[in-house]
């Protein structure tokens, strides 16, 4: 099994809706998977851009953040549906070559 690295966009779709649920700093660091460095300058990024704001405690979506949020998972299934696409065109290609590989066996 091969594994993918994440982009910067599927990073900042997991902090987003982890934040959308009003996550703590090491909460986010868990659940998306991130170093501590890396958690910061996503954080601070995101802060920076009003994408979220602290509270207390807490990360928060912003309505701006709300909306990239939404846009990011438009394009995540925008993404999967692709992929999915691709995967069903290279099986019916394989599966046309099995079959005209069949029937140059039987002329034969």
């Amino acid at each position: 099994m091969t594994t993918k690295r994440r982009g910067k966009l599927e990073i900042y779709l997991d902090i987003l809706s982890i934040c959308a649920m009003g996550g703590k700093k090491t909460e986010i660091m868990y659940r998306a998977n991130l170093s501590y460095d890396l958690l910061n300058k996503y954080l601070n990024d995101l802060e920076q851009n009003g994408f979220i704001v602290t509270t207390g405690n807490l990360r928060c979506l912003t309505d701006k953040g709300q909306r990239l949020l939404d846009l990011l998972v438009k394009r995540e299934n925008v993404r999967k549906e692709v992929e999915d696409l691709e995967f069903r065109i290279s099986m019916m290609t394989s599966r046309a070559g099995s079959l005209k590989e069949i029937e140059i066996s039987k002329i034969n």
